[in-house]
């Protein structure tokens, strides 16, 4: 049976190829990443040059793009159990694409998670969520997920 490490280097590996300089390659590349990287181990090598990656995929990149980024940033949660350090690069790029308001429902699921399974490092960063709380939730249909998701804390 071939790891998840092994599955993540291939797709990696071809994230930087040709293959990897247009939206829908990395996008692809990223999605199949994707799959596999909630059960990750704790020491891998390619998960922090994953997050690493993906906090170069902005709200201004493609659409379609930007969405899988933040569904394989919501995923590396479980991983980042493992290596708290990181959680603030996790929260970070979360709470980036909510104050652009692109794809709030399911930056919201992935914050969700990050509580669940990261609840002590996430924890400083509460004030942030307030904060964002109140700028873009007001006006925003999913605002009563946010106090679901920091219960978890």
């Amino acid at each position: 049976m071939i790891g998840t490490e092994a599955i993540l280097e291939f797709f990696w590996a071809r994230c930087q190829t040709a293959e990897g300089t247009t939206w829908q390659g990395l996008e692809a590349n990223l999605w199949m990443m994707n799959t596999v990287v909630a059960k990750v181990e704790a020491n891998s090598v390619i998960a922090p040059q994953l997050l690493t990656a993906l906090a170069g995929i902005g709200p201004d990149t493609h659409d379609q793009l930007y969405y899988t980024a933040l569904k394989v940033t919501g995923s590396l949660s479980a991983w980042a159990a493992d290596h708290p350090d990181k959680v603030p690069e996790i929260w970070g790029l979360l709470i980036q694409a909510i104050q652009a308001r692109k794809h709030v429902g399911s930056v919201v699921g992935h914050i969700k998670y990050l509580c669940r399974t990261c609840r002590a490092a996430v924890a400083p960063h509460l004030e942030d969520l307030k904060a964002v709380r109140s700028n873009v939730f007001g006006d925003c249909a999913t605002r009563h997920h946010v106090p679901s998701g920091v219960s978890f804390v």
